[in-house]
């Protein structure tokens, strides 16, 4: 087996290349590799210097895709198979660069220290009533960044009971069901087959909603998952990054009515 893999060793590098930097004036683009102001980054909150690890000219610019069986965890290293791996666009293999393992280790931290915070907090800011209450007035929310919810108890409360509140949490439990119940349903061997045989035949199709070719294309499901489609020959298309997210969970047929809004919102 190669030792070689170029996650390591761009880590290594970035490691070598940021080793006495001061990174509240300059940082280091993980793309291009060159040391530039920090006004030549876009902000990003959940990063610890506040900005982007790749400055916004590399952003513009189409990454090229690679190619490859197996790449190594960011975290653990272990050497697994691309496939076990959870999809993320945006990345050079279309793929994330941590293994499920950690991805589920490391939001299970999060967690607990989300869990911690809630407890440091005195006083909160309600977004729904427009003043400062204690924390005690709040609900905990595992998912936020200070493990409170933004509404305190009476607004939350009373936000669940309009109808938008109520139609929003009945179609979420509609999708869940329908989507539960498709995933219950086995593939046989023909579907299979016949889903991976379409795809070999047309993995160099262009978007099949605008036609191009320019930007990167993926395959996507023209009824969604949380829609209760499946992957089937019939069901999947291809598509480009700015088709999939202005397309997000509606339908193919909403966009080639309206490019610019999906009559089923």
């Amino acid at each position: 087996m190669n030792n070689f893999h170029p996650d390591l060793e761009l880590k290594r590098l970035y490691a070598e290349l940021t080793a006495g930097l001061d990174m509240r004036v300059q940082n280091l683009c993980r793309r291009c590799l060159k040391v530039k102001s920090t006004l030549a980054f876009a902000h990003q909150k959940r990063n610890a210097n506040g900005i982007r690890t790749y400055c916004r000219q590399c952003a513009r610019t189409p990454q090229t895709r690679i190619t490859r069986t197996e790449k190594p965890c960011q975290l653990c290293g272990r050497v697994l198979p691309i496939e076990e791996f959870f999809i993320k666009k945006d990345s050079p293999d279309g793929r994330q660069p941590r293994c499920p393992s950690c991805n589920t280790a490391a939001a299970r931290r999060s967690r607990k220290k989300n869990r911690a915070k809630a407890h440091n907090i005195k006083w909160r800011y309600c977004c729904g009533c427009d003043q400062t209450k204690p924390a005690t007035e709040f609900y905990t929310a595992r998912f936020q960044s200070d493990g409170l919810t933004s509404r305190c108890k009476p607004c939350t409360d009373a936000y669940h009971q309009t109808p938008r509140a109520k139609a929003h949490a009945s179609r979420n439990a509609a999708l869940l069901d329908e989507r539960r119940h498709n995933i219950n349903i086995p593939y046989t061997r023909e579907e299979t087959d016949l889903a991976l045989s379409y795809r070999e035949a047309t993995v160099n199709d262009p978007c099949s909603l605008c036609s191009t070719s320019n930007h990167p294309i993926f395959w996507i499901h023209r009824i969604p998952s949380r829609k209760g489609g499946r992957d089937l020959w019939h069901n999947l298309m291809r598509a480009c990054i700015s088709c999939t997210n202005r397309r997000k969970y509606h339908t193919d047929q909403c966009l080639r009515n309206d490019r610019t809004q999906c009559i089923c919102r």
